[in-house]
């Protein structure tokens, strides 16, 4: 599953490596791919998101891959599992 977290209101010469700006509508809005099936893109996501100062104001906390039974996940990921009734 991929992402994009968008932060707006934000100094683009205070932004970390790896956030794109972007202009729209006179708003500078800033923006980080992130991989929720690859842990280095988890950790660099989180390493430039830390760096902004900036804290989360919404989370979804639904994020999972789904593998069949004996299938494994990336070292530090773990994979959901159906449960059985």
């Amino acid at each position: 599953m991929k992402l994009r977290l968008g932060l707006n209101d934000i100094d683009t010469r205070e932004l970390p490596s790896g956030f794109g700006p972007r202009t729209t509508a006179g708003d500078v809005v800033a923006g980080l791919d992130l991989n929720l099936s690859d842990l280095a893109s988890v950790r660099a996501f989180s390493a430039c998101f830390l760096a902004t100062g900036r804290s989360v104001a919404m989370l979804i906390g639904n994020a999972a891959i789904m593998a069949p039974a004996g299938e494994t996940a990336e070292p530090g990921l773990r994979p959901a599992r159906r449960r059985g009734r």
